[in-house]
């Protein structure tokens, strides 16, 4: 525990710092690490150090370059990392919001030949990933493969820095979604018992994507199609802890054909 009047050290500083530039309390903050608003404060008061795995959470919601910070306290190197988690620093360049700067906000104003913009954009970008989710039998996707970045209304993306878009491929969950539709998918919350009755996306114990309704039946976590059929059967997740809740689906776009 630090002693009256000694600095804080860095690593507390820098998780101060983060959770300022994220814009959330320490209530909100601590919710990602499923602890108390108590223990983010020790945090930043150097009182108590993070174990070595939220150290390497931390550096993941940090992006890059700040991740290395959080990371060298545990001794990862980028060697490392890419030995030990190959897909790791894709994610870091994929998933980080782009603040579309260039697109002026509503109300701007021109002085001399300057225009100054509102100090948030109207506008992130969110990355479009070039596989598609399923919506049926899951699918692989590789999340290093971006096909393009959208641009998506700041009020659209409630933690731009944990959404991604993700196209449909398939018809269980018609006439919500259809084959060819985008999906935003936030992962900000991945905890079933939060999600129930919202749409999902699911990663299953061999990687693939699906979406799906989520729904809890007595004890039982299911993922259910819009219609369930032989073909779309429900899928009890909480039998199999291979399944995972990647992300809520918080909006969708597309054309019916």
């Amino acid at each position: 525990m630090p002693s009256a009047g000694k600095a804080k050290p860095l690593w507390a500083q820098r998780i101060a710092a983060l959770r300022s530039r994220l814009d959330e309390s320490q209530a909100r903050f601590a919710q990602r690490f499923a602890i108390t608003a108590m223990a983010v404060s020790h945090w930043e008061k150097g009182d108590n150090r993070p174990a070595a795995e939220i150290f390497v959470e931390l550096g993941r919601m940090a992006g890059d370059p700040d991740c290395w910070l959080f990371w060298q306290e545990v001794g990862l190197t980028k060697s490392d990392v890419a030995r030990s988690m190959p897909d790791l620093e894709a994610r870091l360049y994929t998933r980080s919001p782009l603040r579309i700067d260039m697109i002026p906000a509503r109300g701007a104003t021109q002085h001399g030949d300057a225009l100054k913009l509102k100090k948030k954009p109207d506008a992130v970008g969110v990355p479009l990933l070039r596989d598609a989710a399923a919506a049926g039998s899951p699918r692989m996707i590789d999340q290093a493969e971006v096909e393009e970045t959208l641009a998506i209304p700041r009020l659209w993306c409630p933690h731009p820095d944990h959404t991604t878009c993700i196209r449909v491929s398939g018809r269980s969950m018609y006439p919500v979604l259809d084959d060819g539709y985008v999906v935003a998918v936030d992962a900000f919350m991945s905890d079933p018992a939060q999600l129930i009755e919202r749409m999902v996306a699911a990663r299953d114990p061999d990687g693939a994507i699906t979406v799906k309704w989520l729904r809890k039946v007595a004890d039982e976590f299911m993922l259910l199609p819009q219609h369930t059929s032989p073909e779309y059967p429900p899928v009890l997740i909480s039998r199999d802890p291979g399944w995972k809740i990647v992300g809520e689906v918080i909006w969708w776009i597309g054309r019916p054909k």
